[in-house]
């Protein structure tokens, strides 16, 4: 039982800490040898980790695909059914074509010196090139059009300020005039 309070507090903890420490092993995974689907792992620090006495050929392995286009997935490595570890990894291209059944080697793929290599993309139909234009020209005359209200509405609201202008000077005149002349009648 781990207590919250007093000094028996920390020796559970470190028992605990103790035990997998002198039960457990993190082993990286760049250190070992890839499973034939797996062409890299994404991180240098992907690990799993094994309980004491057991090698990492005894793990067994499952490959999630989340993206096929990039061959990009997961692998996760259980024993005995515990998870004991998991990493990104890039696949290969025959265990992505196999699993899918998608072929992706016709895809534009950059080599060692950023050229092109395969097929090259097509290019968009006469269609979508339209459509384009046209979704283009209304974005722009949507724009265009708030801009003109906005500064119609800006417009009227100037005319009405100098209007409430011009009406609160001649009332003031108006005001002053009626003050000035009862005065000179006195």
């Amino acid at each position: 039982m781990l207590y919250d309070f007093g000094s028996d507090a920390y020796v559970d903890t470190r028992a605990m800490f103790d035990y997998v420490f002198n039960n457990f092993a993190k082993v990286m995974l760049s250190s070992q040898e890839k499973p034939e689907e797996i062409d890299s792992y994404a991180g240098n620090d992907a690990y799993v980790l094994l309980p004491s006495g057991i090698e990492f050929g005894d793990l067994e392995k499952q490959i999630e695909i989340t993206d096929e286009q990039n061959r990009e997935g997961t692998v996760t490595y259980t024993y005995q059914g515990q998870n004991v570890g998991s990493a990104d990894v890039v696949l290969t291209k025959e265990y992505v074509a196999e699993a899918t059944g998608q072929d992706y080697t016709l895809q534009v793929e950059k080599n060692s010196e950023g050229s092109n290599a395969g097929a090259q993309a097509e290019e968009p139909s006469a269609v979508v090139k339209v459509a384009a234009g046209i979704g283009s020209a209304a974005i722009v005359f949507v724009i265009l059009l708030a801009v003109h209200i906005w500064q119609a509405r800006r417009r009227k609201l100037i005319r009405r300020r100098r209007r409430r202008a011009r009406l609160a000077r001649e009332a003031q005149k108006a005001s002053a005039a009626e003050y000035d002349g009862p005065d000179q009648d006195e």
